[in-house]
């Protein structure tokens, strides 16, 4: 947040001369830090100097400060120069304190107390006691910076006598309002409200002064923001908005939209206060005004912070810090030190969280400011109880909620009081932990904060569970989970979205648990809903439009695309030089590369491209979030809202969908017909982790190379069935008698997104012997897949990149082309990114037979390697319009995906249903090259005859086992998205998309 202060005086924009317009011309854009005295002024400043024409400079610069900082400093720089050429005190000191003004609002601040001082000293030796008091008015709010809190009492005492003595109320209206900054930097928001209720009682009764007026209205705003009345602050915006239009204010405009963000903030408007911070940002740059523009990053840091996003409130935070400490504002850097803090403390990084917490409260003892040194108890106790120290939490979480108390910070209490609720339910005391959620619910009822009702209800139902009461708990977790869908509809960016409930699941996971501990048998549908809630719902909001018609044109800036397009460029060749580093031999040994020349890196090693790669990896994320939050898809985004009775409808005859879900430990599967819901608790989360893990190395042992696999054949099989056995008895057996369907389609949840369930095997038989399977990431996808209209699509596209280590893929292409005889076959060097965008578009059938790569540190950068060395990533996968009936992806470990926060799998599927593909068929692992050559000709040979995909690929893999028995062979292909279609029309020309 900011606050503004008023300057000594504001006059309506002058009539300036023209021989006064060309010495402001000439010194745009000269900034010097010694105006007043260094050299001869110009002539031109000589003849034109006079104390009317500084005075006019001088209003000149003020109104200019309103529009334009780097304008403001020429002219007051011009303003100085002339009055140096006079022997009139009182023109010399409104020259140096209109350009001590300027200073300070370009976050000069040492310079601006030297030049006040200097305007001090010349109205004293001109004895003019008036224009000093006003001086140390103007510039109390520099001293309030620089944290001299004593210098700025005592100017502000001096000040008031003289106001009082010449009864002067306009004044000491602007005295008050600048006092309200001293008192607001101390935290002592009661008094400062207070403070500011007087100057603009006046203002609005007698006007006069149209800054300070602005001043008062966003001062008071800021503080009411901070006490929770929040409907007060912003009709305060809306006010002063109106005003600043009136009177032709633009500076304190903006000064209105980043404090108006702030309110967003506190709402749960999420995306609109980063949209309105991001813009801030921009216009403080655009204005050279550093301050702002730091205060603009310290509060995208705690959004941030709030959502999950802790690499980025990290970065932020630290952004902050280094430009607070450059300006030696000590008590900025210590909030920016104590983000730094939180997010070291969500990265698990305890000591250095520890270390930085005693830092911030270091500065800010030294500040004075108890209450920002309650806010670092506070997060030291959130610490300690996740630490398992309740009692130490306990002890600081009372010191901080006291000091709360007494300043009459509401929204802070009720955090107070939330936090000492969990400390004592920790400690088993269920009594004194109602009674504090009790008075966090009790102050809650002042505030419109849902951010703050969600906490607040999810403890409630802690307290209700633990203590028995499971009506109540339920009802609790149940309201907590609405509130979190309403924040989660304001949050208009996927980044955002997997972010936010990245710490919430547990209040999912509490309220699924519970009702499926409570409900009756065979009423399974309202548990589903709520799974439903939790899972994929990013990914259900982001593909919502799109089930219903096209993507539509966005709106993106020209800049915009054209800063993508150049980091992309330089990625690729990171990528490259990479990738040829590593055929080499170079590999990624710190510090130990061979040097490399090339754009981005003038001179380095392997590890200089990887760190390079990695910025440009960040910075293309971010880009891509600011376009897409401007696409009208994701204007469009609401929450979409979950019907089970929609998804058992979207259900094909004879399927069911089998969908899991992890609760306390406990896997639960869920059975759904197009007339029935069962569920079943059917193993312990760690016993399949477990299990899992064993089954994975059994596969690993495939890729020891055709001798090792030649020898042991025999024991290789018998191993991995072993393991698809447990798998199957845990996941499998207890249902068995429920799956009375011929296609199942499957929605696993966290780490059973791993697991090959076409495989599993009972003793006898695998699971794709029995059931036609697709997979899903969560039932409102499938639902939302099967929603999309049938669009005119023709023809085939078959992109294919052979290289060194995959031989086959040129064989695999032909075919697929034999399979398809008019499909546009592109091999090598043609098969590239723009290929796709030029010919994809329109395309029925996609094949693309090249070398994948899953990126766990980073799930949006995993690709395929196209021709021409290119990488075609999650993200370009955002950007394509696609009207597929079928993507085929062989190459190895296609469809691995990292799994984010709320059970988000960020992979190359998801990007290709994004992009519009009906169903996506892909590899959970390195499939070897003969194997996927026959698989992919039994798969399109069936095709041909059918529309059911899922039953092509069952039967691929039937007929493929018969020559390779080990599922390392035949099983790593599976199906996601609408598991039947249209038939494949294989003889229709390809057109440009």
């Amino acid at each position: 947040m900011v606050l503004t202060t008023p300057y000594a005086s504001i006059f309506s924009a002058p009539r300036t001369a023209l021989a006064i317009s060309r010495i402001v011309r000439r010194y745009h854009p000269r900034v010097t830090s010694e105006p007043e005295g260094k050299g001869a002024p110009a002539p031109e400043i000589r003849a034109a100097a006079t104390p009317s024409s500084v005075r006019e400079l001088a209003q000149e610069a003020l109104r200019l400060a309103r529009v334009d900082l780097r304008q403001a400093e020429a002219t007051a720089t011009a303003a100085c120069d002339a009055a140096a050429t006079l022997d009139d005190p009182t023109t010399t000191g409104l020259s140096f304190r209109c350009l001590a003004n300027v200073r300070y609002l370009s976050g000069r601040l040492e310079e601006a107390i030297v030049l006040y001082q200097r305007a001090l000293e010349a109205f004293a030796s001109g004895n003019d006691e008036i224009e000093g008091a006003k001086t140390r008015s103007s510039g109390l709010q520099t001293l309030i910076l620089l944290g001299r809190y004593d210098h700025a009492q005592s100017w502000a005492a001096a000040a008031r006598e003289v106001f009082v003595r010449h009864r002067d109320p306009l004044l000491v209206a602007r005295l008050d309002c600048n006092l309200g900054n001293l008192l607001h930097r101390l935290d002592r928001h009661r008094e400062a409200l207070a403070a500011y209720e007087t100057s603009l009682r006046f203002f609005r009764a007698h006007g006069g002064d149209p800054q300070a007026t602005a001043a008062a209205l966003l001062n008071s705003a800021v503080c009411l923001i901070i006490l929770g009345d929040l409907p007060e602050a912003e009709a305060r915006f809306i006010e002063m908005s109106a005003h600043c239009r009136r009177n032709g204010m633009p500076l304190p405009a903006l000064q209105a939209e980043y404090n108006l963000a702030y309110l967003h903030f506190h709402r749960g408007e999420y995306t609109r206060a980063i949209e309105h911070y991001r813009a801030a940002v921009e216009r403080s740059r655009e204005q050279g005004d550093i301050y702002h523009e730091a205060l603009c990053r310290l509060d995208l840091a705690e959004i941030y912070l709030d959502v999950n996003l802790t690499a980025e409130a990290a970065e932020l935070a630290e952004q902050a810090r280094a430009a607070f400490a450059g300006l030696k504002l000590r008590y900025e850097a210590s909030k920016a030190t104590a983000f730094a803090a939180i997010a070291a403390g969500q990265r698990g990084e305890s000591d250095s969280a520890a270390a930085l917490f005693a830092e911030a409260r270091r500065g800010f003892d030294a500040e004075g400011n108890h209450a920002w040194c309650a806010m670092v108890d506070f997060y030291r106790a959130i610490a300690l109880l996740e630490a398992r120290r309740p009692e130490d939490a306990r002890r600081e979480a009372n010191r901080a909620r006291d000091w709360f108390l007494d300043a009459g910070q509401t929204p802070r209490v009720v955090l107070a009081e939330l936090l000492l609720a969990r400390t004592e339910l920790a400690l088993g005391s269920y009594g004194d932990a109602s009674r504090h959620a009790v008075e966090a619910r009790r102050r809650l009822e002042q505030l419109d904060s849902p951010h703050l009702l969600y906490r607040a209800s999810f403890v409630d139902g802690q307290i209700a569970e633990a203590s028995g009461d499971r009506a109540t708990a339920l009802e609790r977790y149940r309201d907590a989970c609405t509130v979190l869908g309403g924040l989660r509809a304001h949050l208009h960016s996927e980044e955002l979205l997997i972010a936010f409930v990245k710490d919430k699941q547990a209040v999912f996971e509490s309220l699924i648990w519970l009702t499926l501990e409570t409900m009756e048998p065979g009423s399974g549908a309202d548990a589903l809903a709520w799974v439903e809630n939790a899972k994929s719902r990013a990914f259900a909001d982001m593909i919502a439009p799109r089930s219903i018609g096209p993507r539509r044109a966005g709106r993106a800036p020209s800049g915009l695309k054209a800063e993508m397009r150049l980091l992309r460029e330089e990625l690729n060749w990171c990528y490259s030089q990479l990738d040829a580093a590593d055929i080499a031999g170079n590999g990624p040994s710190e510090g130990g590369g061979e040097a490399l020349l090339g754009r981005g890196v003038a001179t380095g090693t392997v590890d200089d491209l990887r760190r390079r790669s990695r910025q440009l990896e960040g910075k293309l994320i971010k880009v891509t979030n600011r376009l897409r939050s401007r696409d009208l898809d994701f204007d469009a985004l609401e929450s979409t809202g979950i019907s089970v009775e929609a998804v058992m409808a979207a259900l094909p005859d004879d399927t069911l969908l089998l969908e899991y879900y992890e609760a306390r430990g406990i896997v639960f599967a869920f059975v759904v017909g197009r007339d029935r819901i069962e569920v079943r608790p059917v193993s312990s989360s760690e016993r399949v982790r477990r299990l899992l893990g064993f089954l994975q190395f059994q596969l690993s042992k495939l890729q020891l190379g055709e001798a090792y696999v030649r020898t042991f054949d025999e024991a290789l099989l018998l191993a991995v069935r072993s393991h698809l056995r447990e798998l199957d008895d845990e996941l499998i057996a207890p249902l068995r008698s429920l799956l009375d369907a011929r296609s199942l389609i499957v929605v696993p949840h966290g780490p059973l997104h791993r697991v090959p369930f076409q495989a599993l095997w009972n003793g006898e038989s695998y699971l794709v012997d029995h059931f036609a399977l697709s997979y899903a990431p969560s039932a409102s996808v499938f639902r939302l897949c099967s929603m999309r209209p049938a669009r005119t699509t023709a023809g085939a596209l078959i992109l294919a990149v052979p290289d060194d280590y995959n031989p086959g893929i040129a064989a695999e292409a032909g075919v697929v082309a034999s399979a398809m005889p008019g499909a546009r076959v592109l091999l090598g060097d043609q098969a590239t990114p723009d290929a796709l965008r030029r010919w994809g578009g329109g395309a029925g059938l996609i094949h693309v037979a090249a070398h994948g790569f899953f990126r766990r540190d980073n799930p949006m950068f995993s690709a395929i390697q196209l021709g021409g060395a290119s990488r075609l990533t999650v993200l370009d996968l955002y950007e394509l319009d696609l009207v597929s009936e079928l993507v085929v992806l062989s190459g190895c470990g296609t469809g691995l995906g990292g799994v984010e926060g709320g059970d988000e799998q960020i992979g190359l599927v998801r990007g290709l249903l994004y992009a519009g593909a009906q169903t996506v068929v892909a590899t959970l692992w390195d499939a070897q090259d003969e194997s996927t050559r026959r698989f992919m000709q039994a798969f399109y040979q069936r095709l041909q005859a059918q529309p059911d995909r899922a039953a092509a690929l069952r039967d691929a893999m039937v007929e493929l086992r018969d020559a390779y028995p080990h599922p390392y062979y035949w099983a790593p292909f599976f199906l996601a998205g609408r598991p039947s279609g249209r038939p494949l029309l294989g003889d229709t020309p390809l057109a440009q998309g």
